[in-house]
Parts: structure tokens; C-alpha cells; sequence
């Protein structure tokens, strides 16, 4: 089981274990849980000797959009993390994260990794395929979200880019 899958397992547990409300606020703390354990660590280590979550970029009010670079330092990789939450109001919107990607700028190779899995009332995420660090990068991430409801149907790529790969990283 990876680190990330343990994270949200320990969230989500968590949350559940100590949110004594009716069933929609039990989905929504749990969802608050699993979305705070993706993207509160951006730019600190999650184990020092695992892996690092790095320029992670949060955007909306409503409908709450991000995306972080995952450096699996260890393994020598890295892949792009997206996660969207509806945030409780009068209206539940349909949501979807369409697409994560990423771009080496040093090699000019660009992996897109489709998520066919949605949409959803409250939340979703999504993980790109891995990148390989062989050398010092610059890496441009980005992910396609999607939502609808109250008569608004809406497309948004969220962006960010991190320099990784240093050689004094990854042992070379």
C-alpha cells in the first residue's frame, strides 16, 4: 500500500472516528479529511525519507481545485496529485476531475493521465502517470477539472511548475 493510500486511510478514519453528525456532514468532513491530507503537507516532508509534496496550487471557493507535484524521492519519480471538493452550501455540484499531466521542460516529454471515473456529488482526485528523475528537472503540472450545477456547466485547468530531480536528491 502506498503512502499516499495510507495518508487518506488515516484521514478518513480519523475524521469518521470523531464526527458524531448525521451521514451528508459525516461525507463532507470525510472528504475535508482525505482533501487536508493531500494538500496540507505541499512543500514539507511527509517522511523525510519518503517523498515530498512540492508548489502545490488551490484555487475556487465553492467548488475548492488542486493540484501538487508528488516527488517520490526513494524511487526516483514523481507524479502529479489533483483533488476537488465540493464545499457544503444550498446546492451539491456534480464534480470531475477530467485529466492530470505533466511536462519535463529538459526533455520536452509530456504524460496525460485521463481519470474516467466521475463525476461525483463532493469530491474527487486523481494522480498522473510517473516521470522518472534522471537528472535535474523542471517540471510544468496542471489538471482539467469539471463541475456543474445551478445551471453552470464549467472546464478549468489549475498549473504550477517545481524544479526537482537535484542530484543531491536522488543519490547520482
Amino acid at each position: 500500500m502506498g503512502t499516499l493510500t495510507k495518508k487518506l486511510l488515516r484521514a478518513a478514519a480519523g475524521v469518521a472516528a470523531l464526527t458524531p453528525v448525521g451521514p451528508a456532514m459525516l461525507r463532507w468532513a470525510a472528504l475535508v479529511g482525505l482533501f487536508t491530507a493531500l494538500f496540507v503537507a505541499t512543500g514539507s516532508p511527509a517522511h523525510a525519507e519518503d517523498d515530498i509534496e512540492i508548489n502545490g496550487k488551490c484555487v475556487g471557493t465553492k467548488i475548492r481545485r488542486c493540484v501538487h507535484l508528488h516527488w517520490d524521492i526513494p524511487n526516483k519519480r514523481y507524479r502529479v496529485h489533483a483533488g476537488m471538493l465540493d464545499v457544503p452550501d444550498d446546492y451539491t455540484y456534480l464534480i470531475n476531475i477530467l485529466s492530470t499531466s505533466w511536462t519535463s521542460i529538459n526533455t520536452s516529454q509530456t504524460v496525460v493521465t485521463t481519470d474516467p471515473d466521475g463525476p461525483f456529488a463532493g469530491g474527487d482526485t486523481a494522480v498522473s502517470g510517473y516521470g522518472l528523475c534522471a537528472a535535474p528537472t523542471q517540471v510544468f503540472f496542471r489538471a482539467v477539472f469539471e463541475w456543474a450545477g445551478e445551471g453552470e456547466h464549467k472546464q478549468e485547468k489549475v498549473e504550477s511548475w517545481a524544479r526537482i530531480c537535484r542530484t543531491n536528491d536522488i543519490g547520482g
